[in-house]
Parts: structure tokens; C-alpha cells; sequence
């Protein structure tokens, strides 16, 4: 029997709780269980990035109850105790209202323990657009540099 929740499959939790499903986080919250699931061009772009050398520590879903919530690539993490927790690429989705259109709003940030989490940089580029992808990235991190 296949028991459906938040339109995952029965299956599906169970290669979450092995570890083989990257991308998905589970919490529970006042009895009732939330999946938090990566926008859909965050893992690809991670991959990108990986392909291109940059460093990926970790690929964090966005919380699912939050709506300005957003995935983040995690490029680097320290655990010094110092002031930055690390950098990250932001991904979120930003829809059109009078459209089908769904555009990546995705930047640079740095995790500051104070001062909150200021951007390098950040960009629009299409959904699904490996091409655009790949230009961001070598414009953000040129070969050889």
C-alpha cells in the first residue's frame, strides 16, 4: 500500500530515512509532519557548480512553512565559533502572477553571526535554464582564478 503525504510517496520516506533521497528534510510540528523539499532548479544548480570546482559542503532545503524561506548551497561552513558561519548560494523561486513563468532568484551570501547575512551578489536567471546556469557561474567563478 502506498501512503501519500505532501505528495510523497511511502516509498520515497523510506529512502529519506536511508539517506539515498538527497534534498528532502523532514520535521514534525504540533503533531503533523512537514516536508521541506529543494525548489526544483537548486539541486541542478549545486551540480553545476560542482562540475565547474566550486566547493559544495551542503545543499539545505528551504522550510516549507516560510515563504521568504530559501534553499541555500552551503560553499563553505566554520564551526570556529567565530563571527561568519560560512558562505552560501541562496536559490528561491519567484513566480509571476499573470504568467506560467518561474525564474531562480539566486546570490551569494555570507552567514554572519552579527549583521545579519550580506550579499555579493544576486541575479534573476529562467528556471530549468542549464545554459544561464553555466554563465552565472563562470562570470561568478572564471576558471583559472
Amino acid at each position: 500500500m502506498w501512503r501519500e503525504l505532501a505528495g510523497i510517496s511511502y516509498h520515497e520516506i523510506n529512502l529519506i530515512e536511508k539517506g539515498k533521497n538527497h534534498g528532502i528534510e523532514w520535521s514534525t510540528r504540533a503533531g503533523i509532519e512537514v516536508v521541506n523539499k529543494l525548489f526544483a532548479g537548486t539541486q541542478t544548480f549545486a551540480d553545476a557548480l560542482i562540475a565547474h570546482g566550486v566547493p559544495v559542503v551542503e545543499v539545505e532545503p528551504h522550510d516549507a512553512e516560510d515563504p521568504e524561506s530559501s534553499d541555500r548551497i552551503w560553499l563553505m561552513r566554520y564551526s570556529d565559533g567565530g563571527m561568519c558561519e560560512g558562505e552560501y548560494i541562496f536559490v528561491e523561486e519567484s513566480r509571476y502572477n499573470d504568467s506560467d513563468q518561474v525564474d531562480l532568484w539566486v546570490g551569494h551570501n555570507s552567514a554572519d553571526v552579527c549583521g545579519g547575512h550580506p550579499t555579493y551578489w544576486s541575479t534573476l536567471i529562467p528556471a530549468g535554464d542549464i545554459a544561464a546556469i553555466q554563465a552565472l557561474i563562470l562570470e561568478q567563478w572564471p576558471k583559472g582564478e
